[in-house]
């Protein structure tokens, strides 16, 4: 259920395609019930999230230092999660790279508060296009602290 006036029980009933945009501070709740798949199937549920997002389960205190993980899962197709905590708030950029040295995408360019945060790249880059099968490079800098990561898309 969507925490601002919509309600998308209805749309999801009816096994339609369902977008709900969520605005900062707002928040979906999702529950799942179902009845488990006759012999011989299997249950699929696809979720697309575009942009950041925070577990429920996120600890209260902020992180005592700068950290950005290894995305998740590595190599991908077609999208991959990225991971980092911010022990006070800063100016967070992360971009993907080619092994070309070229900027392919822009995933976070702003002011985050401290914590811990979650993206995620779909593998477009900056023209919607998806990238190509290889190796590209996830280039993080939040206030004076940089990382960078290989990544690897597959097809």
């Amino acid at each position: 259920m969507h925490s601002g006036d919509g309600d998308v029980r209805e749309a999801l009933a009816d096994n339609r395609p369902t977008t709900v945009t969520v605005e900062k501070g707002e928040y979906v709740d999702l529950v799942f019930q179902s009845e488990p798949p006759q012999a011989g199937y299997r249950q699929v549920v696809l979720l697309a999230s575009e942009g950041m997002y925070r577990p429920a389960s996120q600890p209260a205190d902020p992180p005592s230092e700068f950290s950005f993980d290894q995305n998740y899962p590595n190599p991908f197709n077609p999208a991959t999660v990225f991971s980092f905590a911010l022990p006070q708030a800063c100016r967070v950029s992360l971009k993907i790279y080619n092994v070309l040295g070229q900027t392919v995408a822009v995933v976070v360019d702003s002011d985050l508060p401290a914590g811990h945060h979650t993206v995620s790249w779909d593998s477009r880059n900056q023209a919607g296009q998806m990238v190509a099968t290889g190796i590209y490079i996830a280039s993080f800098t939040a206030g004076t602290y940089s990382a960078t990561k290989k990544l690897e898309v597959l097809k």
